[in-house]
């Protein structure tokens, strides 16, 4: 196999560990967000199915009394106490999934990044190679670095846009924070082979 086949295999290789060992379930604020996410929701659903089981069901009977008319306007009337559903979930629930997905934006974020700074970094030297070999690349320069520069501010935008989708901004801010500083974890390549 050429060196460039071996590179690139190595290159890829090495991206695709970056990826699967720095995963953001790794960290350890991140599984007691997603634990407290699942346990909160599950706690909320065995409520509601309890107290949808526990109301007592009408009989309906082939005679309409004219006193049961009333009853069913009143259910009708009140939703709360006809859908069990209907109860929001715990504050503890939209904080850990504030967290989760801001997390999640901050580590995809910084990921995005650095592949946009790389692929800038690859375009700025090739064209480097070919302006020693005495072409004019000063147009393309120019355009690289301005595209470079749209797709951060583009990042950016996309990342301040979806955490203000998520129900606690504070909490999902800090997630975030937390998720763009993640440190690298991963193991080198050496190691997978053992």
């Amino acid at each position: 196999m050429n060196p460039i086949g071996i590179g690139l295999k190595t290159m890829f290789a090495t991206f695709l560990a970056h990826f699967i060992f720095d995963a953001p379930w790794k960290a350890k604020s991140v599984l007691a967000a997603l634990a407290t996410l699942v346990v909160g929701t599950g706690l909320w659903v065995k409520t509601a199915l309890d107290s949808h089981s526990n109301t007592a069901i009408p009989q309906t009977t082939s005679s309409v009394s004219a006193t049961s008319k009333p009853d069913i306007q009143e259910q009708a009337a009140n939703p709360s106490e006809q859908s069990p559903w209907k109860k929001p979930l715990p504050g503890y629930v939209h904080i850990s999934a504030s967290y989760l997905g801001g997390f999640l934006i901050g580590w995809l974020s910084r990921r995005i990044l650095k592949l946009a700074a790389i692929c800038t970094a690859i375009a700025l030297s090739g064209l480097a190679w070919v302006h020693h070999l005495g072409f004019d690349t000063t147009h393309a320069q120019a355009v690289v670095e301005r595209d470079s520069k749209w797709v951060q501010h583009e990042i950016v935008q996309t990342r301040d846009y979806l955490e203000g989708l998520l129900p606690s901004v504070t909490t999902g801010g800090l997630g975030a924070f937390f998720g763009f500083r993640r440190k690298n974890n991963y193991l080198p390549i050496g190691d997978l082979k053992n």
